[in-house]
Formats: structure tokens, C-alpha cells, sequence
């Protein structure tokens, strides 16, 4: 799977660990903590890494775990 990533360290004052988990070719960004970071991180490496049911079904229902698209075609010069 292919999967542009950055997951972005934020000031927050709820939380001390918010990122901005976003993958941009999707449309998809979201709040995560310090463990979803990592977690995203790991499935940009290898999708079938195990995990708890709820995260997946997360993961799931919001298209994090979907491909990227592919690139948008630049146009034709002239």
C-alpha cells in the first residue's frame, strides 16, 4: 500500500502528546496522541501489522487505510 504520511507534534493544552496525523492525497487529517502516531507510522511500513479492533475499525471508517490516489496529472505544455 502506498501511503504519503506526516504526523505533525502539536501544543495542545488538553494533551500533552497531540499530532496531526495527515495524509494529504487522501483529504484526511486527524488528532491523535503519541500511540496512534507511532501506530500510523508503522502501517505506512507494513499494513498488515496487527492491531486492536476498535483502532481498525477507526482506521477503517474514517479511509486512513485506504491507498493514496494516484498523483494528479500535471497539463500538457502548450
Amino acid at each position: 500500500m502506498s501511503m504519503e504520511l506526516y504526523t505533525i507534534p502539536i501544543s495542545n493544552a488538553d494533551q500533552d502528546d497531540a499530532y496531526i496525523i495527515y495524509r494529504p492525497l487522501s483529504g484526511l487529517a486527524f488528532i491523535g496522541n503519541q500511540a496512534m502516531a507511532d501506530l500510523v507510522e508503522s502501517l505506512a511500513k507494513d499494513p498488515m501489522r496487527p492491531m486492536d479492533a476498535d483502532v481498525r475499525t477507526f482506521l477503517e471508517e474514517i479511509g486512513f487505510l485506504r491507498p493514496d490516489p494516484p498523483l494528479p496529472q500535471l497539463p500538457a505544455p502548450g
